[in-house]
């Protein structure tokens, strides 16, 4: 080795890279890499969450417009025509006299529970996924109501809630 190799060696040595360098490019591009990909999986798990709650959205307002116009007579039942026996629902009629008209209040209340891993032994759920969402509609009875409420008004034509019948 004479005195003219040592410069294009240092150069050479120079130019490259150090296994430590390498290790810490690794490191910072692993570390990046896996940020991108919680920020992917966590787009869509938002993403299935909010088609979840517009079909749950969809469903309920379906349902209340079935009651309202007649075509679901139940006051209770579940989704499971639509694919989803572990979604139910239930409707609440509330009526409510403003001088001599009357307005009926429905709340639809629709529970939504995952369905969970089915096995032989038993269905293993998480409870504290389950959601409840409610719509109300508020209208002027029809008279297929007033046929189906007609025992509820007094002598003077003053609607009586059916508590106040019992006595």
């Amino acid at each position: 080795m004479d005195a003219r190799d040592r410069p294009q060696r240092r150069r050479a040595r120079e130019a490259g890279l150090t296994l430590v360098e390498v290790l810490v490019a690794i490191g910072i591009l692993a570390f990046v890499t896996a940020e991108f990909l919680y920020l992917r999986t966590d787009a869509v798990d938002r993403a299935g969450k909010c088609a979840r709650d517009a079909l749950i959205q969809r469903l309920a307002q379906e349902k209340l417009d079935e009651i309202i116009f007649g075509e679901e007579e139940g006051m209770e039942g579940t989704f499971e025509l639509q694919g989803h026996p572990t979604w139910t629902w239930e409707v609440r009629e509330e009526v409510q006299q403003i001088g001599d008209d009357l307005i009926v209040e429905r709340t639809l209340t629709v529970t939504v529970r995952p369905e969970g891993t089915r096995s032989i032994a038993r269905s293993v759920v998480d409870e504290s996924q389950t959601r409840t969402v409610e719509l109300s509609s508020w209208a002027f009875p029809d008279e297929r109501w007033y046929e189906l409420n007609a025992y509820s008004f007094d002598e003077d034509g003053n609607y009586v809630p059916p508590t106040e019948l019992v006595e």
